[in-house]
């Protein structure tokens, strides 16, 4: 609670250094901001964002946040872009299972999580499944709650044969018949592969919730990963940086009854 006052603190002496405020003007901003919230006129000039068509001036920190601190939206226009925060969810140590094994010591299914992404077989942190048992082969995992899965990240060999990857069927769902679940919107192609490095990630579309995750080739090959991630849906939700959310919160300390 200390910590979140002082930051109140702190982001008023911002607002308060940034512009002389003259607070003659009140207005509501939109319904969603849940009341209302004081909008400043500048008396001697505005060094913070001037309103261009209601000669607000409101602080600079207000600028692009999220909220329509003008009224018109016209704080949050030419706003750069902020990509979605990729939300990881943590695979180490949870069950999984290949439909063969080629070395026990050396390519065993646990080795996709083990939380490392090092793309050499021989450095023992890579599945591989058996020569003796080629058809279809699968690897899976069990995430133990169902989960909102975005995307799936593959690593896949670095030291050779990175061609075996192609065509690679990922899916997730919640049936423990790994083959029945949905796929995700993609298989892994050879363009894909080509323009990665050696050992280097595999992003594939999801947007599919359940408790496994699998990855298949649909022909008569060897499956090897050398590591798989997942990030969460909702990151895509979760754009505000720390400081946005600060500020959003200081103008709640600041919203005023209307009436």
């Amino acid at each position: 609670m200390k910590g979140v006052v002082i930051a109140y603190v702190v982001l008023f002496s911002a607002v308060i250094i940034n512009s002389v405020w003259a607070w003659d003007s009140w207005e509501s901003s939109d319904s969603s901001s849940g009341g209302a919230i004081p909008y400043i006129s500048a008396t001697t000039g505005c060094s913070g964002f001037l309103c261009p068509n209601n000669g607000w001036c409101i602080s600079a920190l207000w600028k692009c946040d999220g909220d329509n601190d003008c009224g018109d939206y016209s704080d949050e226009q030419s706003c750069p872009t902020v990509a979605p925060l990729q939300i990881e969810i943590s695979l180490i140590g949870k069950p999984t299972s290949q439909s063969s094994t080629h070395d026990a010591d050396r390519s065993t299914s646990d080795h996709a999580v083990d939380g490392i992404t090092n793309g050499y077989y021989f450095s023992d942190s890579c599945t591989h499944t058996a020569f003796n048992n080629v058809g279809n082969p699968w690897w899976a995992v069990d995430m133990q709650q169902d989960e909102c899965v975005d995307k799936v990240v593959l690593y896949n060999r670095a030291d050779c044969c990175e061609e075996r990857l192609e065509g690679a069927i990922v899916r997730v769902g919640s049936n423990p018949d790994y083959g029945q679940n949905p796929e995700c919107e993609s298989r892994v192609s050879m363009d894909q592969i080509s323009s990665a490095s050696p050992g280097d990630r595999i992003e594939i579309e999801c947007n599919l919730s359940g408790q496994y995750i699998s990855v298949e080739l649909p022909r008569w090959d060897l499956l090897t990963l050398c590591e798989v991630k997942a990030t969460s849906c909702s990151g895509n939700d979760k754009r505000m940086s720390e400081e946005t959310r600060l500020l959003n919160l200081l103008k709640r300390v600041l919203e005023i009854d209307s009436e």
